[in-house]
């Protein structure tokens, strides 16, 4: 039931199904227009129900690598499906408080916090864990850790973790999906 749309953004082109997919990417570029994927003389005649990826998508980027221009595929789209991703805040103390969105299947809890805005600092910051009361120390690596140490770091996401060297931040800490972090 989702419609295939088309965007340029920043000199790059994405084609991609209308689901909430490009929300956190379409937040950091400066959009340049969205097509509704409606006309593309690539797209087969017998597209499969299951399949978009091969039949849709790869079709109208072909098209696109071409260089035929972004309107030929069809009329602007309107109004994209946003998904409601959490935002970090600054509290009045200059913290940058966040939640927990995702823990992975080591157990590192990922947060809605850009690295950069943490390690730009250099200095030698501590995340507290509200939920626990916890204050953990700003490393570098994982292995800058003490087996079995709670630390925090910027992960391969660009988001900033919690983490236990050699075990699994989310059992040791009792952490969820949801739950604050402060970074101060």
């Amino acid at each position: 039931s989702r419609r295939a749309v088309a965007a340029r953004a920043e000199g790059q082109y994405f084609v991609f199904p209308d689901n909430g997919l490009m929300t956190l990417l379409f937040r950091r570029l400066v959009v340049d227009e969205v097509r509704e994927v409606t006309m593309c003389p690539f797209i087969p005649e017998a597209v499969s129900r299951t399949f978009h990826g091969r039949d849709v998508f790869a079709p109208v980027a072909a098209w696109l690598a071409l260089g035929h221009p972004l309107e030929t595929l069809g009329p602007p789209a309107n109004g994209l499906v946003e998904l409601n991703f959490p935002t970090h805040s600054l509290d009045p103390g200059g913290a940058v408080c966040g939640e927990i969105i995702h823990i992975d299947h080591f157990g590192n809890c990922v947060t809605n916090i850009p690295a950069v805005l943490i390690c730009a600092t250099g200095a030698a910051h501590v995340v507290v864990v509200q939920k626990t009361e916890r204050t953990l120390p700003l490393r570098g690596t994982y292995a800058d850790g003490a087996s079995g140490e709670a630390i925090a770091l910027a992960g391969s996401t660009g988001r900033m973790e919690i983490a236990v060297r050699d075990g699994n931040a989310a059992v040791t800490l009792g952490l969820q999906r949801g739950d604050a972090v402060r970074f101060a």
